[in-house]
């Protein structure tokens, strides 16, 4: 078991409740490790830091499975907002940078919200807050203001501001 060569990770098994990484995302960072260590010698917290860097991967757990194998489970970010128009806050108020353009279409519709930065917890908590009220009006709100004088500006579906 001393030799290095012996036991290569050839392959890699990817599991989680996906919708925006692919297996080809995750080979992909995993191939900026190349060549991979073989069984005893690769350091999982390396994998799991190049699968971490993908923009919809909140979290990832890396597991050897003897005697090729590496066992990569994924934990997506779950989009809520479109955070200042450039990236996405995740339902614990995350901001991470991904494509907005490559949502799908179940998500192309999601709120709006905009904030200072380090707001988007107090913004996503305030949408939580008033939405209720709105619908029960028959009323969606399709964004959320928070300017840097700390002043809300809501905008309804009908246009209302």
């Amino acid at each position: 078991m001393r030799d290095g060569g012996r036991l290569p990770l050839s392959q890699f098994v990817l599991q989680g409740d996906l919708e925006y990484v692919q297996s080809s995302d995750v080979q992909g960072a995993l191939s900026r490790i190349l060549p991979l260590g073989t069984f005893m010698t690769q350091d999982v917290d390396e994998l799991q830091q190049a699968v971490e860097s993908l923009p919809w991967v909140a979290n990832a757990s890396i597991r050897k499975q003897w005697p090729n194998t590496v066992k990569v489970f994924v934990v997506e970010h779950h989009p809520m907002a479109v955070w200042n128009g450039n990236a996405l806050l995740d339902d614990n108020a995350v901001v991470f940078q991904a494509d907005v353009g490559g949502l799908h279409q179940q998500d192309q519709d999601i709120v709006r919200l905009y904030g200072p930065e380090n707001s988007s917890q107090k913004v996503l908590d305030t949408w939580h807050k008033i939405t209720p009220k709105i619908q029960a009006l028959g009323l969606e709100i399709t964004s959320v203001v928070l300017n840097d004088r700390q002043a809300w500006q809501l905008i309804l579906d009908n246009g209302i501001r």
